[in-house]
């Protein structure tokens, strides 16, 4: 069955790539993000349309219901339709270190949520042991690994010139990511998001990469909220002096942990405000009192199933009982988006 799923996900890639240059939506999404061709055909970028046209060349390929459930590609409805996963959504292959495609990711061309799909866990993909990117940046990691959040992210600096890049696809990083770093390099800089949740997950990782004695950097950002928009605003060259200047894991650490406590360490990175505008990134929600916001539900979808306290800094949803401190919600949010 593995076999046959790493051939099914080959024709995919060609099949969403082929598909791209038939709708101009796609294109232009692509041209306002300055992602220029050559770089989407090394990367075999691809475009999933709003059908089921994916579903429909499977089976004319000869692939049973099965298979193609067991990919994960589409999706088998209460009627025993099937529906496309992905739909008027970007497509980015997930290629491991030997070059097969074991998943892919979807992203949105405007500003609905989620704005990211992923493929679900199945027999040949694992979101927490691969890298987007690894196939490229493991042959470039001599001087070392960039890690960042996004696909985006990774797209641009490639096509910026910086191939010793990867998107832990999150920004939560899994043991067995951390190990498959260190199997190419000792030396890492994160260049994620300029946002609490960006600087929280540094701040987990880094200790995990401690563990495994790999060299930690972290860049940075400052005007920019993600290495994207720094180098469509400033340039390869600025990131290049950005990376050039990353400041030690131990230096990062102790410019912004100002007490042992972790969680009350991470709130003092901003005030309450700021807290509330990088939730709202990723879910709608609205001011009920001073110190209570109430609104969408990220894990069940309900419009106004959660209250998030932002006196105790804790969370919860009415609709299906998750809860915890806040700390951890914008990297669940974003795991999920």
């Amino acid at each position: 069955m593995k076999q046959i799923l790493y051939e099914l996900n080959e024709k995919v890639v060609d099949f969403y790539h082929k598909q791209l240059y038939n709708y101009t939506v796609a294109l232009d999404y692509l041209k306002s993000r300055n992602i220029d061709n050559n770089t989407t055909i090394c990367l075999k970028i691809g475009y999933a349309s709003d059908d089921n046209s994916l579903y429909s060349y499977l089976k004319d390929e000869g692939y049973t219901d099965d298979v193609i459930l067991a990919s994960g590609l589409c999706n088998k409805k209460e009627d025993n339709c099937f529906t496309d996963r992905y739909k008027n959504r970007i497509i980015f292959p997930i290629i491991n270190e030997e070059n097969k495609v074991v998943a892919f990711g979807a992203r949105v061309l405007d500003d609905s949520k989620p704005k990211y799909i992923n493929s679900p866990e199945n027999l040949i993909y694992s979101k927490g042991r691969n890298l987007y990117g690894i196939n490229i940046a493991k042959d470039y990691s001599q001087d070392g690994l960039i890690l960042v959040e996004g696909y985006i992210d990774f797209v641009t600096m490639y096509q910026a010139g910086f191939k010793n890049v990867v998107s832990v696809l999150g920004n939560a990083i899994a043991i067995a990511q951390a190990e498959l770093i260190k199997k190419y390099t000792n030396k890492v800089i994160f260049a994620f998001d300029d946002d609490m949740a960006g600087t929280a997950a540094v701040l987990r990782a880094g200790e995990l990469f401690r563990d495994l004695d790999i060299e930690i950097k972290v860049v940075e950002l400052n005007d920019a909220k993600d290495p994207d928009e720094y180098l469509r605003k400033y340039g390869d060259d600025k990131f290049k002096k950005l990376l050039n200047n990353a400041i030690p894991y131990f230096e990062f650490k102790e410019k912004y942990i100002l007490k042992k406590d972790d969680d009350k360490s991470y709130f003092q990175l901003g005030n309450e405000n700021e807290i509330i505008d990088d939730i709202s990134k990723y879910i709608d929600i609205k001011q009920v009192s001073y110190k209570f916001y109430r609104g969408e539900c990220p894990f069940c979808g309900n419009l106004e199933g959660m209250v998030i306290s932002i006196e105790k800094q804790i969370y919860h949803s009415f609709c299906c009982s998750k809860g915890g401190k806040i700390v951890n919600l914008l990297e669940e949010i974003k795991e999920l988006k």
